[in-house]
């Protein structure tokens, strides 16, 4: 199919950013936003569009096909649908689309990686009982980009690739062929777990933030985790980290990529001795303000959504993980929350109790 009309529902950076690079590209977009949370893009909806600042994009004023908090009108007439939220959005704007989203239509969750795919195919089927709806998700949102005023983004960075799989996993040869229209250097996974366990934010953000709380707490939003936290020592943890998450992808049979080689090979920098010389050579992480609170996204999304899921998944199949465990612990009683309780788990999407054999098995097929 010829891909021209876009609806993509988010209304934050992630989602502006999106729909500038895909208006630039001749795409014709509708933006959505959950109608509570209209007051945030008030004054895109007013403009009809963004501003765009930063070296990835031609800089100046887009302007949308149309930006709305109506859901039916978001969606009309779109050919792919494309979820640009935090990973704790995924089910609440499933189930408001759901009744709307037309038999066989394609839609595409892009954020960080915390199976969406699967949990957003759970909740439309609650919901809309006999609908068919083809669910693909990405590793990543493939921009790196930050909101600097009402309707203005700062876009530090088109990414130059990410994985890609739907749900079931039988499914993706024939979405990529239609999602590559819009990101044609998209590389196909094996299934969903796998674009999930190649997002690079639960590995960075909860260790290095972690890390750095007393410096978070003290600067009141001046801070910049990059630049000022990731010190050669904080980056031996990260890496740490993520040697837990490739013994996970090496129990699952899927590729083991370094975060080291990911950021790399994605655009962010240039290849370096070590992980801390990477990011700091970068020319795009260390402008990136944040986190600013302990409340940031870098904690209460990446612990919760991704370490959490992580961790019951490595239970699941026989890999261990102490340290993500011991960082699930640790922000926990920083927030004063039960992120095990609170978070996504295995558990919680019908996953429970499967092995490595079993799990590629359901998420290829979508049957146990």
């Amino acid at each position: 199919m010829a891909v021209k009309n876009v609806a993509i529902l988010g209304g934050g950076a992630g989602a502006l950013a999106t729909g500038a690079d895909l208006t630039r590209r001749g795409f014709s977009v509708n933006l959505f936003e959950l109608p509570q949370l209209r007051d945030g893009i008030k004054e895109v909806i007013e403009k009809g569009g963004i501003e765009v600042k930063g070296p990835a994009l031609k800089e100046g004023f887009v302007k949308f096909n149309r930006v709305t908090v109506d859901i039916r009108e978001a969606l009309e007439g779109a050919d792919i649908v494309l979820l640009v939220v935090p990973g704790f959005g995924v089910e609440t704007f499933a189930e408001l689309s759901g009744p709307f989203l037309k038999e066989g239509q394609m839609v595409v969750v892009m954020m960080a990686g915390t199976l969406g795919a699967l949990r957003f195919d759970r909740k439309v089927k609650e919901i809309a009982k006999g609908k068919k709806i083809r669910v693909a998700e990405t590793s990543t949102l493939p921009y790196a980009t930050r909101r600097i005023g009402p309707s203005t983004i700062n876009l530090l960075l088109l990414t130059k690739g990410f994985f890609f799989a739907a749900f079931p996993g039988d499914e993706t040869a024939e979405m990529i062929a239609v999602f590559r229209e819009l990101y044609p250097s998209t590389t196909q996974a094996a299934n969903i777990l796998e674009t999930t366990l190649n997002n690079g934010n639960p590995v960075i953000h909860p260790a290095g933030s972690l890390m750095n709380v007393g410096r978070i707490e003290f600067s009141k939003g001046e801070f910049y985790l990059y630049r000022e936290g990731i010190s050669e020592g904080v980056a031996r943890v990260i890496e740490a980290v993520d040697r837990e998450r490739l013994a996970l992808c090496r129990k699952m049979g899927f590729k083991e990529v370094p975060t080291t080689e990911r950021i790399v090979k994605y655009g962010y920098t240039q290849p370096a001795a070590s992980l801390y010389e990477e990011l700091h050579n970068s020319s795009i992480y260390p402008v990136a303000k944040g986190p600013l609170n302990i409340h940031d996204r870098y904690i209460s999304e990446d612990i919760p959504y991704g370490l959490v899921l992580w961790a019951s998944i490595a239970r699941n199949i026989g890999v261990a993980t102490p340290l993500i465990e011991a960082l699930i612990e640790v922000g926990s009683a920083l927030c004063e929350k039960d992120f095990r309780k609170e978070g996504l788990s295995a558990e919680k999407v019908g996953l429970g109790g499967l092995n490595a054999s079993a799990l590629n098995k359901y998420l290829m097929t979508g049957k146990k």
